[in-house]
């Protein structure tokens, strides 16, 4: 039996990790003209962000869009403090996303990213 394109995303898309969407988010970001500043998550309690605060923030001085980015990997689920800081931030005018590694395959990412 023979995977059809859409299988084949399925299967890459289980299998990629969140750390290997964030490293096409960087360089996508990069080669669109996008700033982007990844939280880290640092065991320095004095040095931790915000519980829930987004993984990205992407300025783009020439389309003048800040976005709010959750990546997650396929199966991933966001924490009660990450609904909180996404909520707040949709409410307050802010472009948020969650975007998982089948975002990545469908070119959803890729189309945001060239808005």
């Amino acid at each position: 039996m023979m995977l059809g394109s859409s299988d084949l995303q399925k299967i890459l898309a289980r299998d990629m990790s969140e750390t290997e969407l964030d490293r096409h988010i960087m360089e996508m970001a990069e080669t669109r003209g996008w700033l982007h500043y990844h939280v880290f998550e640092q065991r320095v309690p004095a040095r931790r962000s915000s519980k829930g605060f987004p993984d990205w923030v992407l300025v783009h001085p020439v389309y003048g869009r800040t976005i709010y980015v959750e990546s997650k990997s396929q199966k991933g689920q966001m924490s009660k403090d990450q609904k909180l800081w996404a909520n707040c931030l949709i409410l307050a005018g802010n472009e948020h996303h969650i975007w998982r590694p089948s975002d990545w395959f469908s070119g959803k990412i890729e189309a945001i990213l060239s808005e």
